[in-house]
């Protein structure tokens, strides 16, 4: 009751009618995502790289991404119900069938793909800022995480981060 994408995501799982996996979809899936995209899409993914977007906002660059690129598999994760749901939507109102959306966290990542899986990982103007100082020790991108990509890119593989924030871009360089 709280909030309506939870239904509407369960509904297009249930359905298969949108690109969406979370929850007990995500098990065992590591290191085989280019085989989910396969079965996912009844084979009509053909790709042989994988690049996974964290915090999709609303879809705009996974799906400007995957129709330049159709011959990358795209994976856009995010932990928000609306934003997965949204970009899963567009995805499919696009007739993009190089694009699957995660309801995951990001901070779990090591848990949800193999090493050495990923050709690349863009991530644009992530949370939070350095308004709030307080806010500081919940970034997503920190030393932790940065170890944790360069184990599940590969070595020819890309790092891309937007962000107008020019301490945390520092920080972000100095971990990698």
């Amino acid at each position: 009751d709280i909030n309506p994408y939870v239904n509407k995501l369960k509904e297009a799982r249930y359905n298969k009618s949108l690109p969406v996996l979370f929850g007990s979809d995500l098990v065992g899936r590591k290191g085989k995502w280019l085989d989910t995209f396969r079965s996912f899409h009844y084979n009509r993914v053909q790709a042989q790289k994988i690049v996974l977007e964290i915090g999709v906002h609303k879809g705009q660059v996974i799906c400007n991404m995957a129709k330049q690129h159709p011959d990358y598999a795209f994976v856009g994760m995010d932990i928000t119900y609306k934003r997965v749901f949204l970009t899963a939507q567009k995805a499919q109102q696009h007739d993009l069938h190089n694009i699957l959306c995660l309801l995951a966290n990001a901070k779990n990542i090591e848990e949800l793909f193999g090493e050495d899986e990923l050709d690349g990982v863009v991530v644009f103007f992530p949370d939070p800022w350095s308004k709030k100082k307080s806010q500081l020790h919940h970034r997503l991108i920190d030393e932790t995480l940065c170890r944790t990509l360069m184990k599940l890119i590969k070595p020819q593989g890309f790092f891309w981060l937007k962000t107008d924030d020019k301490s945390y871009f520092s920080n972000v360089s100095e971990s990698l």
